[in-house]
């Protein structure tokens, strides 16, 4: 289903478009291109840059936790005298990461 078929129009007081019109039907479809080039213009971007730094041997996401760190954090949480806010503030492990933790445990 497409607008068109449902002959859908699309008015905008604040901006003076009115897509009744052929002239603003047209603005609307160039508009559109744009924005769909646009998305895949940073597509590529991004990818010829995460490439670039796979070539120089870096790798993206967070650096891996210490044991200890996670350890750490399975101690207060169960030693239930902290709040999992006060957890992750001391340890530096996520509220994210203790659960998942707790939850594969």
């Amino acid at each position: 289903m497409t607008l068109k078929k449902e002959e859908s129009v699309c008015r905008s007081i604040t901006l003076g478009v009115d897509t009744s019109t052929p002239a603003d039907k047209l603005f609307f479809a160039i508009m559109a291109g744009l924005a769909e080039m646009e998305a895949e213009t940073i597509r590529e971007r991004t990818q010829v840059r995460l490439q670039a730094a796979r070539a120089r041997g870096r790798k993206g996401g967070r650096p891996p936790l210490g044991k200890s760190k996670v350890e750490m954090a399975l101690l207060l949480y169960e030693s239930r005298r902290y709040t999992t806010k006060e957890i992750t503030e001391q340890t530096g492990v996520s509220k994210a990461k203790l659960y998942q933790v707790l939850k594969n445990k």
